[in-house]
């Protein structure tokens, strides 16, 4: 998904509040690779799959919200030294 598509598909705007457009991002510990270069927290990705569900969640169980998070793709990342 391109970054202008998240946006759209994102920001919501508020009926009594014409101009407040909001995000949240949803984090949690962070893997062993990028506690180790000093992040406490790292966000959780969610898939395309389950964007619209997440989006707009009425009707759904906590446990159906939960189970898009556990569902998220954890990649390993490779630390490298930068030389300035």
């Amino acid at each position: 998904m391109s970054s202008a598509g998240a946006s759209s598909a994102v920001f919501i705007n508020c009926p009594d509040e014409s101009d407040l457009l909001s995000k949240a991002a949803v984090t949690d510990e962070p893997r062993q690779e990028i506690a180790e270069v000093g992040h406490d927290r790292c966000i959780v990705p969610v898939s395309d799959a389950n964007l619209d569900t997440w989006l707009n969640p009425a009707g759904c169980y906590f446990e159906e919200l939960h189970t898009i998070l556990e569902a998220r793709e954890r990649p390993y990342y490779e630390n490298q030294i930068a030389v300035w």
